[in-house]
C-alpha cells in the first residue's frame, strides 16, 4: 500500500514538471533552437505616402459639468421597518426505509 502512494506521488510530480517546463521552458529540454533570421533578405522599398491634412483641433460636444461639493450630511435615514412574517409550517416527510 505504501509503494503504492510512493508510485502514484511520483507519477504526479513527474506530470507536474513536464507541464511546467511546457509552459516556462525551463529544465533540461529548454535548449530549443531560435529560428534564424534571415538578414540577406531585402526589404521592399517603401512608397512614400502623401501627406496628410491637417484637421482643426477638436472641440467637445458637450461642456463639462462641474463637480458636486461633497457634504457630511448629518441627518439620519429612515430605518425600514421589520414586518414579522408566519413561521414556514416544516414539510412532512415520508420516513425513509432502508431495505
Amino acid at each position: 500500500m505504501k509503494n503504492l502512494v510512493v508510485l502514484v506521488l511520483m507519477v504526479v510530480m513527474l506530470l507536474a514538471v513536464n507541464m511546467a517546463e511546457a509552459q516556462f521552458g525551463f529544465g533540461a529540454q529548454s535548449t530549443k533552437q531560435q529560428p534564424a533570421t534571415d538578414t540577406t533578405r531585402k526589404t521592399s522599398p517603401t512608397t512614400p505616402t502623401k501627406p496628410t491634412t491637417p484637421t482643426k483641433p477638436t472641440t467637445p460636444t458637450k461642456p463639462t459639468l462641474p463637480t458636486r461639493p461633497t457634504t457630511t450630511s448629518t441627518t439620519k435615514r429612515a430605518t425600514p421597518t421589520v414586518v414579522p412574517t408566519k413561521p414556514s409550517p416544516t414539510p412532512t416527510r415520508k420516513p425513509l426505509i432502508l431495505l
